[in-house]
């Protein structure tokens, strides 16, 4: 045998040793477990009996074609994603839980926001906490990003708080405004020391843009609204002579005659409703007075640097009844909108008198 054959299977004998040698190597490495996406669940401490089940729409998606096409045009607001994008190559190794529900912003805030995440359910927790004051419902978007084992979502929430409400405020007073043509506006209100809260927030007088389709936007926040909104203390009292009585659960119709009599539309009286019907419909019998436009002015002027036509502000008083008492029916001054018009309702509970 010569010197070149020996060294040729010289070679190949040491590149079948080395092979052996790597394949007994790696059977004596640890076995990689697969890797698991990273995602940070916090469990509530508190016991879950507590918690009711909270009335939302949730949805857990797959993939970012179903994603993109269900919620690309709501406002949102992010827990783990950006508002403006997300990465669709995501969904190769997680899914999205996505849940929108209503909060009336000014006397409902999340306080805190807890996940379980258990036998391919999302259990979302809500802790809210109240404060005094009525306004309308606001949709949220709220997005969880879980792994591809979570097919379905739960949501449940508490109240954190019972605030002790100052029965002497006039709530939710509301202003809108329907103007003929797209103007700018100065709107002041005359009792400002009695203000409690306002949205947008006023300084010395609100300054805005209406547009015809009574679109609201502020100079100062710079944001669009819907309606001026205002809060004050309101000392009056009703002396129950005159107004009407009605039992609960027909408090919404005789609301929906009075306030289409005194020249509120249709959405203005359902959003007036919606803002109150849990405070009235249950209860035996319900007080109700009508304040309007003379009255509401001696409570807090209103300005206007272009006066409407038409101006209707009606402030509506109630008083929660055990027994059916007998009062002067009041009247009513049919009330029709014409031009440029400024609508205000707003309401006051009054217990206890």
């Amino acid at each position: 045998m010569n010197a070149k054959k020996i060294v040729i299977i010289a070679s190949a004998a040491m590149v079948f040793i080395l092979a052996i040698a790597c394949i007994i190597f790696k059977a004596l490495l640890p076995k990689e477990e697969p890797v698991t996406p990273n995602i940070t669940t916090t469990t509530t401490s508190t016991a879950k009996e507590k918690y009711e089940e909270f009335d939302t729409v949730a949805d857990v998606f797959t993939n970012a074609n179903d994603f993109s096409k269900n919620y690309a045009d709501y406002k949102l607001r992010e827990l783990s994603l950006k508002s403006d994008g997300y990465d669709a190559q995501e969904f190769n190794s997680y899914n999205y839980a996505v849940i929108t529900y209503n909060l009336a912003g000014c006397h409902e805030n999340i306080d805190d926001i807890t996940f379980d995440m258990e036998n391919g359910t999302l259990s979302v927790y809500f802790d809210i906490r109240l404060q005094c004051g009525l306004c309308g419902p606001e949709k949220y978007v709220l997005y969880k990003k879980v792994p591809k084992t979570i097919k379905t979502v739960k949501t449940y929430y508490r109240n954190m708080n019972k605030p002790n409400c100052n029965q002497h405020v006039a709530y939710k007073p509301i202003i809108y405004v329907y103007p003929t043509e797209d103007i700018d506006l100065t709107v002041k209100l005359g009792n400002k020391e009695a203000l409690t809260h306002t949205y947008p927030k006023y300084k010395d007088s609100w300054n805005v843009h209406v547009t015809k389709d009574s679109n609201i936007y502020d100079y100062d926040t710079k944001r669009n609204y819907y309606a001026l909104y205002w809060e004050a203390k309101d000392p009056f009292v009703p002396d129950m002579k005159e107004g009407f009585v009605v039992e609960g659960k027909d408090t919404i119709k005789l609301l929906e005659d009075k306030l289409e009599v005194l020249g509120l539309n249709e959405r203005e009286i359902n959003e007036f409703i919606v803002y109150w019907i849990d405070k009235i419909e249950n209860n035996k019998y319900n007080y109700i007075y009508f304040r309007t436009t003379d009255k509401v002015n001696e409570l807090m002027p209103l300005e206007f640097s272009k006066n409407p036509e038409t101006l209707i502000r009606v402030l509506v008083d109630i008083v929660p009844l055990d027994e059916k008492i007998e009062v002067k029916e009041q009247k009513l001054e049919p009330v029709t909108r014409t031009g440029y018009t400024v609508v205000e309702w707003g309401g006051n509970i009054h217990k206890n008198i």
